[in-house]
């Protein structure tokens, strides 16, 4: 190690044959002194429900995604009841496809926008915003 004029230490490198000269003194107190942490102790059960919530939404999303893909007279009804801005008839295609759940559905002149919601008075983990271009 070298000494320098200014007051900063220098490091040697933990790899390297030569050892240090430099000590953190607080090196051995991390073992004695504990942070006590700001956070409550980690409970999952909470993120493990939302997760469980969170795959109804997207097997849902999926019954929509999978209609359109598969069914081309559809995509163009939903499309054309859009660009008509029949807000009632594309929410009754997208129930036409299974979904159970609540969501609203925004459209605009590029887009389709669909947000999943299974959100219940007991449990309000989630939400699946979806959005396809068109």
């Amino acid at each position: 190690m070298y000494f320098y004029p200014v007051n900063i230490p220098i490091y040697s490198c933990p790899f390297s044959p030569v050892t240090s000269f430099y000590r953190n003194p607080l090196s051995n107190m991390s073992t004695q002194i504990r942070k006590q942490s700001p956070f409550p102790p980690v409970n999952i059960g909470k993120f493990e429900t939302s997760a469980r919530q969170f795959q109804k939404l997207m097997e849902q999303a999926k019954l929509f995604v999978n209609k359109v893909v598969e069914d081309h007279r559809y995509a163009y009804e939903l499309m054309n009841s859009a660009q008509l801005s029949n807000q009632q008839r594309v929410e009754e295609l997208i129930r036409s496809t299974g979904i159970n759940i609540h969501f609203h559905v925004h459209f605009t002149p590029t887009s389709i926008q669909i947000t999943f919601d299974n959100s219940n008075n007991q449990f309000n983990c989630c939400q699946l915003i979806m959005e396809l271009r068109w």
